[in-house]
């Protein structure tokens, strides 16, 4: 090495002191190769299979399918009538009172009944006219669309569209069945395929009606499964693509390249682009027949109300992981109630199954029948026992929210102008409790009540009535039974410690 090194010192330095004397030498070099960089990768991909793919056969396959599947997707458009503000007609009807109609035909006048349209997309499944599409493309505010259109691709541009019946709504699975009154005899069915075999990196097409682009097609693979979205958690996990959806997809199929169904477009996150989510197909099938059959839908349910494990949470209940989901409280009269289940409960497995989140439980509730048995394997203190819950009806959201609001005015009124709630580990996590300080939280205080007149908040949390110590919230009601004029509360806020007296006065 020194010899080479000296030879290329000499070599540089004669190079260029030669160099300027114009005489050329034989240059002297080392027949010494340099070693090659080092990898710190592998070029090893572990797999002995040759992917020779043949770009043309894949273009063909994609240009085939896109023509033949473009003919059972259908662009849905809906007209919604839209009853005038009674309160913009009031104030139209004091100006012309006072003033009459200064402006002339410019003036304030009667207000008119509004139309609100919307654009979608769907998918023909069967000869008898059966489309399926998303529950809000033709739900919207509530109230189901008072006309639906559907245009196939071969259809003229001032053509309307050919008339559809609602025929089914889930807005829990945001799935919706159409009937069309007529079709073209060139509209082929969409077959549905098997969602549940899908893996990640598959080839998908997706062909819909973004911002009102009549069949668009669009290619991606599935990115991702098991999506959980907010504010759609109890809808199917999604299937997430890089396949563009835009508005206006939504309700369209999303194909394999056999050519089959395996997911409904239903939504995007909008902070991206790129990323668009698919219900899957073997989640909708079972809505679909039902939809079909009676035009409704019987979801499973319970009776309760859940959350997911935090690691703090599952280490005061005494388990070695976040497994399961904890019961934060039971429906009076719902399933999980007469079966005897409680707050603080944590269900480990549902018919054998092991539950790693509330997910799971939602999804295999969903999915049983109605009148069916479901064998509960719940962790109490410290004991795992088993339950027999008989499955139930889900309830609509407004019975629910109806059930909510009687509960929420008895509650109140035996509370004194309080709905009081007790405080299970999460809340006492939230708030910086110890498990052994008591009391009971203020979910919701009535206005020109007892309590809020008082000074009590939402959030506050009550420790003491009347200087007695206070666990639960039947010994809060309790107390608050008894007639007295006036209430010594306790409370918290915050960080802060409160005393103030509730008077019984009107």
């Amino acid at each position: 090495m020194k010899t080479t090194s000296l030879r290329r010192v000499i070599f540089v330095l004669g190079l260029s002191c030669l160099g300027a004397l114009g005489v050329g030498l034989p240059i002297l070099v080392s027949s010494q190769e340099a070693p090659p960089p080092k990898n710190y990768w592998t070029t090893d991909s572990g797999s002995s299979e040759n992917f020779n793919i043949d770009v043309m056969s894949l273009n063909k396959a994609f240009t085939t399918l896109a023509e033949r599947l473009s003919q059972s997707v259908v662009s849905i458009s809906t007209k919604t009538k839209i009853a005038a503000d009674p309160r913009m007609q009031s104030q139209a009807d004091i100006f012309r009172f006072f003033f009459g109609n200064p402006l002339g035909p410019q003036g304030p006048r009667p207000q008119q009944p509004q139309e609100a349209q919307s654009l979608g997309s769907g998918f023909l499944i069967n000869d008898q006219g059966y489309v399926i599409t998303n529950s809000h493309v033709v739900r919207n505010s509530g109230r189901n669309a008072d006309e639906v259109f559907a245009k196939f691709v071969g259809d003229a541009p001032t053509f309307e569209g050919h008339r559809a019946e609602i025929v089914g709504i889930d807005e829990t699975t945001d799935v919706a069945v159409l009937k069309l009154k007529s079709k073209p005899q060139s509209a082929t069915v969409a077959p549905l395929g098997d969602s549940v075999q899908l893996k990640v990196g598959e080839w998908v097409m997706a062909i819909g009606n973004p911002y009102g682009h009549s069949h668009s097609v669009t290619t991606g693979i599935v990115s991702a499964m098991g999506r959980s979205l907010d504010g759609l958690e109890s809808r199917a996990d999604f299937i997430q693509t890089d396949a563009s959806i835009n508005p206006g997809n939504s309700g369209g199929p999303l194909f394999n390249l056999k050519g089959q169904v395996i997911g409904i477009n239903t939504a995007i996150d909008a902070r991206a682009q790129g990323i668009g989510f698919a219900i899957p197909v073997d989640a909708a099938k079972s809505v679909v027949r039902q939809l079909i059959e009676k035009g409704s839908v019987d979801l499973g349910w319970i009776g309760i109300y859940m959350s997911d494990l935090t690691p703090g949470i599952a280490s005061q209940l005494g388990l070695k992981n976040t497994s399961g989901v904890l019961v934060q409280d039971v429906v009076s009269g719902e399933p999980a109630a007469l079966a005897g289940l409680k707050s603080y409960d944590v269900i480990l497995k549902i018919n054998g199954q092991v539950l790693a989140d509330s997910r799971d439980l939602v999804r295999s509730v969903r999915n049983l029948s109605v009148g069916t048995k479901a064998r509960l394997s719940v962790m109490r203190d410290g004991q795992v026992k088993d339950y027999l819950v008989t499955i139930t009806k889900r309830k609509t959201d407004e019975e629910i929210a109806a059930r909510e609001e009687m509960s929420l005015k008895q509650d109140v009124e035996s509370g004194r102008g309080m709905l009081l709630t007790n405080l299970n580990p999460q809340i006492r996590e939230q708030l910086g409790l110890d498990g052994s300080s008591g009391g009971v939280l203020v979910q919701r205080v009535a206005r020109g009540g007892f309590a809020a007149e008082a000074g009590v908040l939402p959030g506050d949390v009550l420790f003491e009535i009347n200087r007695k110590p206070i666990a639960h919230v039947t010994e809060a009601l309790a107390a608050l039974k008894k007639k007295e004029k006036s209430y010594l509360l306790k409370i918290q806020r915050q960080d802060a410690t409160l005393i103030v007296l509730m008077e019984m006065k009107r």
